[in-house]
C-alpha cells in the first residue's frame, strides 16, 4: 500500500516524492490541491474519507494511516 501511495502521490505531483511529503513542504500543496488529492486517494483505494478527517491528513503518514483504517 506504501508504494502505491507514493506513485498516487508522485503521478499527482508530478515529480518523484518520498514519505516525508506533507502540506507543509510542497509549495503547490494547497487547499484546492488537497481536495483534489482526497478525491483521488478514494477513487484509487475505494474508500470514503469522512469530511470531518479531510483536514487531518496532511502528509504521507497520516494518508496511509487514514487508508490502511479505511481499507479494514
Amino acid at each position: 500500500m506504501k508504494e502505491k501511495l507514493l506513485s498516487i502521490l508522485s503521478s499527482f505531483f508530478a515529480k518523484p516524492v518520498d514519505k516525508n511529503i506533507s502540506m507543509d513542504n510542497e509549495d503547490i500543496w494547497d487547499s484546492m490541491k488537497h481536495i483534489e488529492l482526497v478525491m483521488i486517494l478514494e477513487e484509487e483505494f475505494d474508500i470514503s474519507i469522512n469530511p470531518m478527517d479531510i483536514p487531518n491528513i496532511r502528509d504521507f503518514n497520516s494518508i496511509l494511516k487514514k487508508i490502511e483504517e479505511l481499507s479494514k
